[in-house]
């Protein structure tokens, strides 16, 4: 229940004395605490270590310059703080497990066009996103064939 309780969706779970949310507040991409937990609390040495990622789609969102102007207001509007950030948080990720794992990590995800961005919004499950999902894992099912090969 805790790691599905999304903010203004559900509201936070009590376990025990603690209150809990969804966990994509703090790791939207948890692919570094995976490899983390494998080494600290499993004790799987770094060279042992190989790591596959799904991606559910990637939203990206650059800096490019028409966002040079955004506002206060418009920051909150059309989801682009929460995009941004998750955004970032996913390449950032991406990027310290390629140094860190190199060939032993791989990241399988699509990024979505903007036609695709307006359909697969957070938390939507459509008919529409469904079949549009649908086709992308059928895409990327072929791209994960030689995984780790």
């Amino acid at each position: 229940m805790a790691t599905s309780a999304v903010p203004t969706f559900f509201p936070m779970v009590r376990i025990g004395n603690g209150l809990f949310a969804d966990g994509g507040l703090f790791a939207n991409a948890p692919d570094l605490q995976s490899a983390h937990e494998a080494e600290y609390k499993l004790n799987v040495p770094t060279r042992q270590l190989r790591l596959l990622s799904i991606g559910t789609t990637s939203g990206h969102f650059p800096l490019s310059a028409d966002r040079e102007k955004l506002g206060a207001l418009d920051w909150l509007t059309d989801e682009h703080l929460m995009r941004i950030s998750m955004s970032a948080q996913q390449s950032s990720v991406d990027t310290m497990l390629r140094d860190r794992l190199g060939k032993r990590y791989l990241r399988i995800d699509h990024r979505q066009s903007p036609a695709q961005r307006k359909v697969l919004g957070l938390n939507v499950a459509t008919d529409e996103a469904t079949r549009i999902l649908g086709e992308l894992e059928r895409m990327l099912r072929h791209k994960s064939a030689s995984a780790f090969d």
